[in-house]
């Protein structure tokens, strides 16, 4: 139901969307590692993502995206797609409904939620709320389990070419368990729409009390920019987009 209600949304953002403009979109690469001893973890992922306007306030994102990943010599493929319905409540602030499905080998990830974005001269922040629904593949049944997920991401400006930034993602189960994911960024302009992006970060989990062991990744990425603006509104959401490092 609370899914149906979210494509709903979307649906009536889209009906008058595609023959409209394309206000920005991008195309990325990307590679992240994390610096274990004794894991081998790494991840490659190529995603994209274009925002179509219906009207100067009303617009739609459409994202996809493959990410290959290996863990401990177990090699995973997922391949993600999203829509966002967004409303442009001025020049700065805009704000979304988002519906993103993932496939993880065996795995389907269905993720709904909202999300907000705000812009002022050298400073962007943006934040989002969801549920990810994960489907019950152990036992191959219809159940499945929910994670609540959030995050927020802060950039500025230092050039107009440099920017620094910090962002936090959180995902968790109840109070059973939970992950949380804390990074600081940093973007460059190549010029031409090239944009190189890294990601240094910490990823911290509990489960039932009991802290994990924690883990240091880092990710470097490299997107060409295109359209007016030469980005979409928002990130591409899902479990794999919001705690791969991309």
């Amino acid at each position: 139901m609370k899914t149906a209600i979210v494509a709903a949304l979307l649906g009536c953002a889209a009906s008058g969307v595609m023959a409209q403009d394309m206000v920005g979109g991008s195309v990325s690469v990307g590679y992240m590692t994390l610096f274990e001893d004794d894991i081998d973890n790494h991840a490659v992922s190529l995603g994209g993502s274009a925002e179509f306007a219906a009207s100067r306030t009303v617009s739609l994102q459409v994202d996809g995206a493959y990410t290959t990943m290996s863990v401990e010599d177990i090699d995973l493929d997922a391949t993600g797609i999203g829509a966002h319905a967004i409303y442009h409540a001025n020049e700065n602030a805009s704000f979304g409904a988002y519906l993103a499905h993932e496939s993880i080998e065996e795995a389907n990830v269905f993720s709904y939620g909202v999300e907000a974005g705000y812009g002022a001269g050298p400073l962007a922040l943006e934040g989002y709320m969801g549920v990810s629904s994960v489907e019950d593949f152990v036992f191959n049944t219809d159940e499945h389990v929910d994670f609540n997920t959030l995050g927020v991401a802060a950039r500025y400006a230092v050039t107009p070419d440099a920017a620094l930034g910090v962002s936090y993602d959180r995902v968790s189960f109840s109070s059973a368990a939970s992950g949380n994911a804390l990074a600081l960024t940093g973007r460059y302009g190549l010029g031409s729409g090239l944009r190189a992006e890294a990601e240094l970060g910490r990823v911290t989990g509990e489960v039932l009390g009991t802290d994990l062991d924690n883990s240091t990744y880092a990710s470097m990425t490299v997107s060409y920019g295109f359209g007016k603006r030469g980005e979409a509104a928002f990130e591409r959401r899902g479990l794999v987009q919001s705690f791969g490092g991309f």
